[in-house]
């Protein structure tokens, strides 16, 4: 659900999945279909879903659930799923290790307010929801390695600096720049993945 480009649906489909990338956007839509052609990608929201009830195992949302409208979407997503099937919410935290990221974490905090409360805080939106038993929550560290132009990318994609006047949004990038003109390569980006897991209750849906 809200696919974006498909990087969440290309990992499933490393791992053996089957899977529909779904997402409102044309221009991702396209982009998703030229990084992933064996990909089957459609156009639909998380309120409206183009499927047949009962259909898939498994609905994944990657950084994404804090955009929906939760119960209208919650319904539809149990609706597709499988007796037993599951929903994972799953957000990327950048974390504040490093003295650089704390820099950059003040950067890009400058640039606006980001556009989702806290994860732990989001939980209440949806933990609780009739359509799906209690949420379970893991989380695990990674590290992702960025080159400079990757950090820069990463900064400009934000929501809240993609918004800002033109000059504005160069004034944050050209901060980004010098911070990062002087550190070793590869940029080491530490992160926590953060996942909000629940089965569909069986039987009817509780709408009714």
């Amino acid at each position: 659900m809200a696919a974006g480009t498909g990087k969440l649906a290309r990992q499933l489909q490393a791992a053996g999945a089957r899977t529909v990338a779904v997402e409102p956007s044309a221009s991702m839509r396209a982009e998703g279909r030229r990084a992933s052609p064996s990909t089957a990608v459609v156009a639909g929201s998380a309120e409206a879903l183009p499927f047949s009830t009962g259909t898939f195992d498994l609905v994944a949302v990657a950084q994404a659930f804090h955009w929906f409208e939760p119960a209208p979407a919650l319904h539809e997503m149990a609706r597709i799923l499988r007796p037993g099937g599951v929903l994972a919410l799953v957000w990327n935290e950048r974390e504040t290790g490093p003295a650089w990221t704390v820099e950059l974490n003040r950067i890009m905090h400058g640039a606006g307010d980001a556009p989702h409360q806290p994860v732990d805080q989001l939980r209440r939106t949806f933990d609780g929801d009739l359509h799906f038993t209690a949420f379970s929550r893991w989380t695990g560290h990674h590290d992702v390695a960025m080159d400079a132009s990757e950090v820069e990318d990463m900064v400009a994609s934000r929501s809240y600096v993609r918004v800002l006047a033109e000059h504005d949004r160069r004034s944050v990038l050209a901060q980004v720049r010098r911070l990062i003109a002087s550190l070793p390569r590869p940029l080491v980006m530490p992160y926590t993945t953060v996942a909000y897991c629940a089965e569909v209750r069986p039987g009817p849906c509780p709408c009714r």
